[in-house]
């Protein structure tokens, strides 16, 4: 089912009527799809409550947060932290959180679990394309795993945890590619300034192909880095490959790699969602950990395949048919 902004129906889609690019907007558009409030009357929002199998696309949220959902949990005692599962967010805009903007801020809490999700080319003008994370005062670190964030304008994910707030993630199994900023981190911002806490946990994550549309700025405090800018901050990262290697002020394992993981383009391979599938050669096949891994795949196939989990939000499948690789996973 796809949730569409596209309101006098006049903007540019594939087949199922859903927008591919941000550009692919005509006319007038809503600010926003979907909004899940958990500060009003009726109570907070926890993990009971479940979003799941729909297409959410078109936003075009000038002066707005949040263009495919807004996730509110801003304010003392106040909290939204839904399950998100099998969604394609495509081709959303708004300032902040292009895709999803979890709003934790002045003593709530905003911290969603996220399975089975596709973020594709979201874009934001301030930050966060597919997901800003404002945990400012307060906390938002959603949990992702099986997640693919691609093609994202401005930061794909910013997570805001200043002003003695917290925004540390928890990512297991995501990929991000070919997400781009102006001049600072193309996939992930981490911000623990003032007091605050920003320590994300990223296993079995790629991050490649990231780029700065402003090579010659480096907007990141202290040093750059393509993918990810730690400000503030110190993320944990372990079994994954990171494009430029370890980034400075994180803490690394051994299994950080620097090694490009030869991803298919993005398709419809399966599943609920278009993924990103490592090529027959991908360095992130058999190299995931083992004590993290997931039962199953953004796809929803078993892990693992090989004699380890794979790296990423897809397990490459093992029906090779032709020696020379010249078939499917």
């Amino acid at each position: 089912t796809v949730l569409s902004a596209d309101i006098d129906h006049d903007d540019i889609t594939d087949a199922d009527g859903i927008l591919v690019q941000t550009t692919d907007r005509r006319g007038n558009n809503s600010l926003r799809v979907v909004s899940m409030d958990g500060t009003t009357a009726l109570g907070t929002i926890t993990a009971t409550t479940v979003l799941e199998g729909f297409a959410i696309t078109g936003a075009q949220g000038f002066d707005n947060n949040g263009g495919g959902l807004y996730c509110k949990g801003g304010g003392s005692g106040k909290e939204c932290s839904p399950t998100l599962r099998n969604l394609l967010f495509s081709a959303n805009f708004a300032d902040q959180g292009g895709a999803i903007y979890n709003d934790g801020a002045n003593g709530g809490r905003a911290n969603p679990l996220l399975t089975s999700v596709t973020l594709r080319n979201n874009s934001a003008s301030y930050g966060g394309g597919a997901m800003y994370n404002a945990g400012r005062g307060g906390e938002s670190s959603p949990t992702l795993t099986n997640v693919t964030i691609a093609g994202s304008f401005t930061t794909a994910m910013f997570n805001d945890g200043s002003n003695n707030g917290s925004s540390s993630p928890v990512l297991n199994h995501v990929t991000f590619h070919a997400n781009r900023d102006r001049w600072t981190a193309a996939s992930i911002w981490n911000d623990g300034r003032f007091g605050g806490s920003s320590e994300p946990i990223l296993s079995n994550v790629i991050l490649w192909g990231g780029t700065f549309t402003n090579p010659e700025e480096n907007g990141c405090p202290g040093s750059s880095h393509v993918e990810i800018c730690n400000f503030s901050s110190i993320p944990t990262i372990r079994a994954s490959l990171v494009a430029g290697g370890c980034p400075p002020g994180a803490i690394c394992g051994p299994d950080v790699s620097a090694a490009d993981p030869k991803l298919d383009p993005m398709g419809n391979n399966g599943g609920a969602t278009p993924t990103l599938v490592p090529g027959i050669d991908s360095p992130a096949i058999d190299a995931g950990a083992d004590d993290v891994c997931a039962e199953t795949d953004q796809r929803d196939i078993s892990r693992p395949q090989g004699a380890r989990c794979d790296i990423g939000a897809v397990e490459a499948t093992n029906d090779r048919i032709f020696a020379n690789g010249f078939d499917s996973n």
